[in-house]
């Protein structure tokens, strides 16, 4: 072989021999470009599935399945109470409460043995943790990632106000490919609070549906932040040096300046308010004295000597008194002036807007020492020395009657222990509370005929639910300005709502020495 032969053998060798140098660079290069570009994309992956577990993502699952749990657990509560793990206040009181709240919110069901009646809760799967877990593997799976673990421990779930619960758990979770190359791990600590606002109580409608109702008392729970306790509804006094009255009456108050305003079939409910000239001077075809209810007289009495020694006649006033020599110690109502057997006080400068505010202007409740029956039996019965003039704000106790609010009551059960099958037999010290019920089916007529049978309590029952729901129940006193006593005929006849009363700890709380009750030794409810 010749030199230029030999050359071009090793030419094309050495070419070769790069060219396939090259090919193996690059097919190297490929594989490390495949390889990295596989990592970033498992890595991309993990990112993309840790973007769907954040702290703020699994806090709003928290809340959504966290109310759902409470929903349906205060539902059930009514018939399958939650059973407890001792006396009030112990240790272990609320144990099944907050194992079931685990459960529902871990695996959407609660076992049966949580339960008086041994009756599993189940609120579905999907409506859990677990049930989200198994949504997201669903969805990661196509990616080739699973969730290799999942866990929620430390749960706790406690009331922190008398409206409102706080539950705190850990969350630990491993997201990772299927060939195990490659995880990531979270880990966090969760808490959120939950209101009852707008609950139906279960211990209501349970205790309603022991005492045969077909259609049990739906009361929800709601909170008025001005009412903080039972003392916010004492009476406010609003007594001040008054002289003559009679009878007690319970209404709104019109002046006589505006009484025309004032619909005719509404007028008895009014106190009629003005000096003794205003009063009997109102006297028309169109609006008359003597339709009002009762009476507020804003003059000071008149009196001068009589022919008795030491007596005084009057002038100017509602049954003002004079005296007859022939019989001195015994008075007459004098015929100049209004005889009448309607409640009535004599109170100088009195101002309408120092009443309460109530739906209808301004009310207020005045009690005397005697009714008109007393005085008309012992005429200087009416005077201001004897007649011990009371005379009342109760809007507050009121409102709170009428609006079925919830207030704090160390008596009364509290949220959690609504939900065991004793409940009225419970008290809290910090969360108790209670309500007022009232209506036809608590000791008025009860439903008419024909209708689902609802059978009425009996009208001498406490309307406070916890005097109400005792075993057995607690007798109370009428209340003088609540529903069914608004003045001596309604409170003394028979009421198709009952007559509203307290047990002797609801007065002692709510009125707090103010007593207004039938049973206070002043005029007479009936």
């Amino acid at each position: 072989m010749n030199s230029k032969g030999f050359f071009f053998v090793v030419a094309i060798f050495l070419i070769l021999s790069y060219i396939l140098l090259s090919i193996s660079i690059w097919t190297k290069a490929v594989e490390e470009n495949e390889r990295r570009f596989s990592d970033r994309f498992r890595t991309s992956n993990l990112d993309l599935v840790a973007t769907q577990v954040t702290k703020d993502k699994l806090e709003k699952l928290a809340r959504i399945v966290s109310y759902d749990a409470l929903f349906k657990l205060n539902e059930f509560a009514a018939d399958n109470p939650v059973k407890s793990n001792g006396i009030s206040g112990s240790a272990g009181e609320f144990y099944y409460v907050n194992k079931t709240f685990y459960e529902l919110m871990y695996y959407g069901k609660a076992n049966a043995s949580n339960f008086v009646t041994n009756l599993e809760l189940d609120i579905g799967v999907q409506n859990s943790f677990t049930g989200w877990v198994d949504s997201l593997n669903n969805s990661i799976s196509k990616t080739g990632m699973q969730i290799g673990r999942f866990s929620l421990d430390n749960f706790s779930i406690k009331q922190v106000a008398v409206h409102s619960l706080n539950y705190s758990f850990d969350v630990h979770l491993t997201i990772e490919e299927k060939s195990g190359l490659a995880s990531i791990s979270r880990d966090y600590s969760l808490r959120g609070n939950m209101t009852i606002e707008g609950l139906v109580d279960p211990a209501i409608n349970r205790e309603d549906k022991k005492h045969g109702s077909a259609t049990p008392i739906e009361k929800q729970f709601f909170f008025y932040s001005g009412y903080q306790n039972s003392s916010n509804f004492t009476p406010r006094d609003l007594s001040v040096p008054t002289s003559d009255g009679q009878g007690w009456f319970y209404g709104p108050m019109v002046h006589v300046n505006n009484a025309q305003s004032i619909q005719d079939n509404q007028r008895s409910r009014y106190i009629l308010v003005g000096n003794y000239t205003e009063i009997a001077g109102l006297s028309n075809a169109t609006v008359d004295y003597g339709q009002f209810g009762a009476y507020i007289v804003t003059n000071t009495v008149e009196a001068s000597a009589s022919a008795c020694p030491g007596k005084n006649n009057q002038f100017n006033t509602i049954n003002a008194l004079v005296y007859n020599s022939l019989d001195c110690p015994n008075p007459d109502f004098s015929g100049a002036y209004i005889q009448t057997n309607k409640p009535f006080i004599v109170r100088p400068n009195f101002n309408i807007n120092s009443g309460g505010d109530c739906p209808d202007g301004k009310c207020m409740l005045f009690v005397m020492k005697y009714s008109y029956e007393d005085v008309n039996a012992n005429k200087e019965r009416k005077l201001a020395s004897q007649s011990q003039a009371a005379i009342y704000d109760i809007e507050k106790l009121r409102d709170f009657t009428m609006c079925s609010y919830y207030v704090r009551n160390y008596r009364s059960p509290s949220y959690f222990q609504r939900l065991f099958d004793d409940a009225f037999a419970r008290n809290s010290s910090t969360y108790g509370i209670e309500t007022f019920l009232v209506g036809k089916y608590i000791g008025g007529a009860g439903i008419d005929a024909g209708a689902p049978v609802v059978p009425s309590y009996p009208d001498t029952v406490s309307r406070a639910d916890r005097e109400l729901f005792s075993n057995p129940s607690i007798s109370g006193d009428k209340i003088r300005g609540m529903p069914g006593c608004r003045d001596f005929n309604m409170c003394s006849d028979d009421s198709l709502l009952g007559h509203f009363r307290l047990g002797s700890n609801a007065k002692s709380d709510f009125l707090n020495g103010k007593d207004i009750s039938c049973v206070d030794t002043k005029a007479r409810c009936e």
